[in-house]
């Protein structure tokens, strides 16, 4: 077993967090700037300009990208867990407008009357994610108000991109995020006065919300009897599987390059490139990349898309209550009724799948420590789990962008826990040509993306540890407590290397914090190979134990 390497998590970070939980838990209305000098003090790895004049555009968009628009005229960000708050809100919709964030999954609404923002939290861990992209977002804001203030005119681009110590590009990247009017979003930033922010009702139980989700499953799958049904829980994305499974971007192709080329040369000239150079990019996987494109712009043919996928057997459901997601409900019998599935699949005896009853649940990974009371809720509900399959992107400490990692052990921070499992992957092919993968790797779980620093990273590497992630910890802690109802998880080695499900990890590399962060460069299409390289071994396992059933 492991030892926890708990020591290794930075004492600036364990007393930044004690410094927002504290005061956070009073239920009091706080000041965001309140919480900078701590977050100075930790330096987190993510925002590399932090302690320079000049602007950090990849902080500011990795940020702000968590939010909705609307948070450029917001005064006060509350957090909600509980249901009884949520529903004081709810009713009131002539006040309250449900907004969207681009880059979270997170239920928000929006009140331009009292300039409040309620975002509707599952875990510990969206705190973590909010507090620390407001307080990123309210240092980044008030450099804005440093640099419009030293002279008071109206700056041409050239000017501004000396202003404020940046390079076209970056400044490209700073003019779509302060909206439309770009020049107005960057003067209502430079006026901003400041946020604050307030949890409300800290001592209630986040798994009332999970409950919501899994009586919303009950409900509209009456036909698979879920109680009873032998199922096969996957967490990774809306797309992958049913990509490779359904064949249905195929029929849409000519479509997307059009709509591609018309709207995207850049995409487009590096799909020619892949093709006229034999790129090693495998050419399905950036189809499927530009389908996602071109479907989110065009919801019609997403209607057409699902209508055929029920036909055949496959249920999408997207959640209605508190945990923003989608889920997939996947008949393994189902699948050999699509004529065109990924070459991938060709040589998989899909036949067999023709006599099973087991489905696949696939659910849109949650954030964090939501793993935890999602899979608890699951193990709660379904009572012939044969596999939990978990897809993920994850940093890496030792390797490159893109490459698959296969982790035996994970030491989770939330819980001061290192788990031992038996992960299938490990003796079962993932690899595809021209990805590289990392077998029997030591993973980390963190607290979340802003709070990891160099100097943490660097003691994690030292002792072994190259995986980075937020996720696996939490569910390894659900499978645990599973199996050991009678025990809690925290501050201990667990093993879990006997279960009566098999458990299977596979993440993808999305960015190195000790070289660049995923804040500096979105990994676009470099994470489309191990995606569906990932995904496929997914399928192939599941098949591989149904034959031998």
């Amino acid at each position: 077993m492991e030892t926890p390497l708990i020591f290794a998590v930075e004492d600036s970070i364990k007393s930044h967090m004690r410094t927002y939980y504290d005061a956070l838990k009073t239920g009091k209305v706080v000041n965001v700037s309140d919480f900078i000098p701590t977050y100075r003090a930790m330096m987190p790895s993510l925002h590399h300009r932090l302690s320079e004049p000049w602007l950090d555009v990849a902080t500011l968009n990795y940020a702000l990208t968590r939010f909705p628009q609307e948070l450029r005229d917001t005064s006060q960000v509350v957090m909600v867990k509980d249901e009884k708050q949520l529903q004081l809100i709810l009713p009131n919709s002539h006040v309250w407008k449900k907004v969207k964030a681009q880059n979270r999954r997170r239920l928000c609404f929006y009140n331009s009357i009292s300039r409040t923002l309620v975002l509707v939290i599952t875990s510990d861990s969206d705190i973590d994610d909010i507090v620390n992209a407001l307080v990123a977002i309210e240092i980044e804001t008030k450099k804005i108000n440093e640099c419009l203030k030293k002279q008071r005119k109206q700056y041409d681009e050239t000017e501004l991109i000396n202003l404020f110590g940046i390079n076209a590009e970056e400044f490209s990247i700073l003019k779509g995020l302060m909206g439309d009017d770009w020049r107005m979003g960057l003067s209502s930033w430079g006026i901003h006065p400041g946020m604050s922010v307030q949890l409300t009702n800290s001592d209630v139980d986040y798994s009332w919300g999970f409950k919501v989700w899994v009586d919303q499953l009950q409900r509209e799958s009456l036909y698979f009897d879920l109680f009873n049904t032998p199922v096969y829980f996957v967490s990774s994305n809306t797309h992958s599987l049913t990509n490779l499974i359904s064949g249905y971007v195929w029929q849409i192709e000519s479509r997307v390059f059009n709509y591609i080329e018309g709207n995207y040369p850049q995409l487009y000239q590096q799909w020619l490139n892949i093709k006229l150079n034999n790129d090693p990019t495998r050419v399905y996987d950036l189809v499927y990349y530009l389908s996602k494109i071109y479907l989110d712009n065009h919801p019609d043919e997403i209607r057409i898309r699902d209508q055929m996928e029920s036909e055949k057997g496959i249920r999408r459901i997207v959640s209605t209550g508190p945990f923003d997601t989608s889920t997939q409900i996947i008949p393994l019998n189902a699948i050999p009724n699509f004529a065109y599935p990924d070459p991938l699949l060709n040589n998989l005896p899909l036949d067999v799948l023709k006599k099973s009853n087991a489905i696949i649940i696939n659910i849109e990974y949650p954030l964090g420590q939501a793993a935890f009371y999602l899979l608890k809720t699951f193990f709660n509900t379904f009572r012939q789990v044969k596999g939990v399959y978990i897809i993920g992107k994850a940093a890496i400490l030792n390797g490159n962008i893109g490459d698959i990692q296969i982790p035996r052990v994970v030491l989770d921070e939330k819980t001061a826990s290192t788990f031992s499992f038996d992960n299938c992957f490990n003796h079962f092919p993932v690899s595809t040509p021209g990805v590289k993968t990392h077998e029997s790797q030591k993973a980390l779980s963190l607290h979340g993306t802003y709070l990891e620093n160099r100097r943490q990273m660097e003691n994690y590497l030292a002792r072994g540890y190259n995986v980075i992630e937020m996720e696996s910890g939490s569910y390894l802690a659900a499978m645990y407590q599973f199996l050991h109802p009678d025990q809690s998880v925290f501050d201990g080695n667990y093993d879990i290397n006997q279960t009566p499900f098999e458990i299977g990890i596979i993440n993808y590399a999305s960015d190195n914090p000790l070289v660049q962060t995923l804040g500096d460069t979105p990994l676009i299409t470099r994470g489309i190979e191990p995606t569906y390289a990932a995904t496929s071994a997914v399928i192939r396992r599941i098949v591989d134990l149904e034959t031998k059933a």
